[in-house]
């Protein structure tokens, strides 16, 4: 009788066994699929993306030898030079010269211009209409002196200065300063050749062009001897075409109706409001949406994975987020980027990990270690229309970066919009990371 009650026991501790280690398999099989799928459709989009990204820098650095050898660059001498690197380039509009102008040198400056070509060259800003009108005195100007449109079409951006939109300068500045190529954030595109009647968003890269040769060591001599800057302007609807097509424009809207996903905006709007009335702030203006939050949590969880993941310091990587959601141009896009102004960028293997063969392990692995928090489950049931703060399931200890990194000051966070959390399982992007979905 013992026996059979001991045969039993093992028989069912055999079947217990068993199915733990089906399940185990399963799991391991769930997950290798989902890292599989990441890697699939991350070969063809981060081709597509470092491929335009890369074609723009080789762009910029080759006209910077131009006006290395010839100092003062001639309009015919950049025109021809520029178009034959054009054609290769389908993902630039504009090629543009944009030189640094100091406000005493302003008249002499257009008489120059005028003389050597540009007829009736001025320099020009949008007014409060948004209509162009002529620049008022300033200390500096960046105007655009020449500019090259890839599309084979004759809209252009000469004259216009840029030195009125602080934030087209920021990146200049900082590109300036670094010495170094830079994305901007993105802009309406603006055109001196027509009116500006369709708002088409774009962003610049640009590079510093100075007066010697070699690159100035200090931040001082870089800014005072500035020649200027080479900027290629990128329409981001082309551009971040491959991107939005890949992360499946139909999938994001559906996710966006839910109502888990609603209820969760409409916590995060009223601590969006909350946050701007204590600042007498207009409370109905400012909310980017919840695409972007998730957008943005999700640049974030990346950035602190590939700090982990190769000792970079997680401060000099920068983010900017493309999102929105209007018909005709919606995007869902981030571009991550090194920031420091020494080869740092190179260390632990920073630029390796951003290649497809990695990348999806490290996307896989940021989800994975996003899905509990040290301070859980504190930090999974914050409200934030309770404290009047801008972010839902984030904090220091599994969500937030550093502010020089952050686009939006580390607001407008929640992780539980990508993974499931201990308070919330079904506003999650990626719900079932491990399935065929």
């Amino acid at each position: 009788m013992q026996k059979n009650n001991l045969f039993k026991i093992l028989i069912l501790l055999t079947g217990i066994a068993l199915f733990a280690w089906s399940i185990q398999i399963t799991i391991e099989t769930q997950k290798l699929r989902a890292h599989n799928q990441i890697q699939d459709r991350l070969n063809t989009l981060v081709s597509n993306v470092k491929g335009e990204l890369d074609a723009s820098i080789e762009v910029l650095h080759s006209i910077s030898n131009l006006f290395h050898t010839f100092g003062n660059v001639t309009a015919s001498q950049f025109d021809s030079f520029t178009d034959r690197l054009s054609s290769r380039k389908k993902g630039i509009l504009l090629i543009e010269w944009q030189p640094k102008v100091l406000g005493k040198d302003r008249d002499a400056f257009i008489k120059q211009a005028r003389k050597n070509g540009l007829k009736g060259f001025e320099l020009l800003e949008p007014g409060k209409d948004g209509k162009l009108v002529k620049a008022p005195f300033r200390d500096e100007y960046c105007p655009v002196l020449y500019a090259v449109s890839t599309k084979g079409v004759k809209d252009t951006s000469i004259g216009l200065n840029l030195s009125w939109s602080p934030d087209r300068m920021k990146s200049k500045y900082e590109a300036r300063d670094s010495a170094k190529p830079l994305a901007s954030n993105s802009f309406p595109v603006l055109l001196t050749s027509k009116e500006n009647k369709d708002v088409n968003l774009g962003f610049a890269i640009t590079l510093p062009v100075y007066n010697t040769y070699e690159i100035p060591k200090t931040l001082v001599e870089r800014r005072q001897n500035l020649k200027g800057y080479l900027a290629v302007v990128i329409y981001l609807k082309e551009f971040l075409t491959p991107l939005v097509n890949k992360i499946n424009e139909e999938g994001l809207k559906k996710w966006e109706k839910l109502d888990s996903v609603k209820a969760r905006s409409e916590k995060l709007y009223a601590g969006h409001q909350g946050w701007r009335n204590s600042r007498k702030l207009d409370p109905n203006v400012g909310y980017p949406g919840i695409r972007y939050a998730m957008l943005h949590t999700f640049s974030h969880l990346l950035i602190r994975e590939l700090a982990l993941e190769c000792g970079y310091n997680a401060s000099s990587i920068r983010e900017r987020i493309y999102s929105s959601n209007e018909d005709g141009k919606e995007m869902a896009g981030v571009l991550l980027y090194t920031a420091a102004a020494d080869s740092d960028g190179t260390l632990g293997g920073l630029v390796e990990l951003g290649k497809p063969e990695h990348l999806g392990r490290i996307i896989s692995q940021a989800l994975s270690r996003s899905e509990v928090c040290a301070s859980d489950p504190l930090c999974s049931e914050h409200d934030p229309s309770e404290d009047r703060s801008l972010h839902l399931a984030s904090c220091h200890a599994c969500t937030l970066v550093a502010e020089t990194s952050c686009e939006r000051g580390n607001r407008y966070l929640d992780r539980a919009l990508l993974v499931k959390t201990f308070d919330d399982s079904s506003a999650a992007y990626f719900p079932q990371r491990g399935s065929d979905d």
